[in-house]
């Protein structure tokens, strides 16, 4: 299981950051993106080489818990391995155990799923909310641009996305390297400039959608 990869699935929400980010982009870089018919294979190369990109085009899967063994002088009977997945939307998790379960090809090996909470369906990219976040960015961060696409973090979103209510997981903030590196780990942090930018964007978001 360590060992193996899904295959890369390109959902429409990737696509659309793609083509976004190409119309953006006037490098070579910004011409392989355009130009995907051509570029194809490089393009999911890149993506598929850094672990937060990869994330958003296949599903992927880190072993986390390993339990084994009551004394250190008895040979184990029985040992059993949790493996946290990212699954993309609309998933078939069913599918998935099976793609597991070939993969291990073991009949003494159990593979059974562990805390699913179900398929997030995708939000839509148009509608009155859609047109507000796209204001909000315009206004209060410029140097940015509205796009779809995947978040690989789990999040509260997923109950309301069920529930049918469009959620949207957008940070407003223009995060450095450093800034970036610091989730989830020591002094995690956000500067005051950040804060005071998903402030405004929000504060623009809600008067567009009061109005």
């Amino acid at each position: 299981l360590n060992a193996y990869e899904f295959p890369v699935t390109i959902l429409p929400p990737v696509e659309g950051l793609l083509d976004a980010m190409g119309a953006q982009l006037a490098s070579v870089q910004g011409f392989a993106i355009r130009n995907r018919w051509l570029t194809g294979p490089l393009v999911t190369g890149q993506l598929t080489a850094k672990a937060a990109s990869n994330a958003v085009v296949r599903h992927t899967m880190a072993l986390t818990i390993v339990r084994t063994g009551v004394k250190d002088n008895v040979i184990p009977s029985r040992a059993e391995a949790f493996y946290n997945l990212r699954l993309l939307p609309d998933t078939d998790v069913d599918e998935v155990l099976t793609t597991l379960r070939e993969v291990v090809d073991d009949a003494r090996v159990t593979i059974e799923s562990h805390d699913y909470w179900g398929n997030t369906p995708l939000a839509p990219t148009e509608g009155a909310l859609w047109d507000a976040l796209k204001i909000a960015v315009e206004k209060e961060i410029p140097q940015g641009f509205l796009a779809p696409g995947i978040s690989p973090a789990t999040t509260d979103s997923r109950w309301f996305a069920q529930a049918g209510i469009p959620s949207y997981r957008l940070l407003p903030f223009t995060l450095d390297a450093k800034e970036r590196g610091s989730v989830h780990g020591k002094d995690e942090r956000l500067s005051l400039d950040n804060f005071e930018q998903g402030i405004r964007f929000y504060a623009t978001l809600i008067g567009e959608l009061v109005e």
